[in-house]
């Protein structure tokens, strides 16, 4: 986005995505009848790959200008309190942490004049916090 108004045609996008398979370990402990912390800690192996087009850029093609892939893991955890306003509803509130990365990969730039050139795609990294709060429903 350009809000110096100085590009006027920048329309450049980038969309990366990570996929791969996971394993999960989830954790409840009772404090009170009604109060309960919950805990989640998930390990992902992933294949992280994206594809950008830089618009403004007339060496490159569009609308594929490059495409970076490379190897990573991701690691996400969260803790949760769990108060019980009664039989099926309870309320919620939360928080936690994911940290994603991969090591070298590869960077691969297609040309406007046709060919590609593939260089060192230096490491990727995804880190951050959130927070989260809801109503929990129990149905049977």
């Amino acid at each position: 986005m350009d809000r110096t108004g100085n590009f006027p045609d920048l329309n450049s996008t980038y969309k990366a995505t990570w996929k791969g398979p996971f394993v999960k370990a989830s954790v409840g402990l009772g404090v009170t009848d009604r109060l309960k912390i919950t805990g989640n800690l998930k390990y992902n192996q992933a294949n992280y790959s994206s594809i950008a087009d830089w618009n403004l850029i007339q060496t490159f093609q569009h609308p594929v200008s490059y495409r970076h892939t490379a190897k990573g893991f991701g690691i996400d955890g969260d803790l949760k309190l769990v108060y019980a306003i009664c039989k099926n509803i309870a309320i919620q509130a939360g928080g936690g942490y994911y940290s994603w990365q991969t090591g070298n990969g590869i960077d691969e730039l297609y040309l406007s004049a046709g060919g590609s050139d593939k260089t060192q795609l230096n490491k990727v990294e995804r880190n951050g916090y959130r927070i989260s709060a809801g109503v929990v429903l129990y149905v049977k």
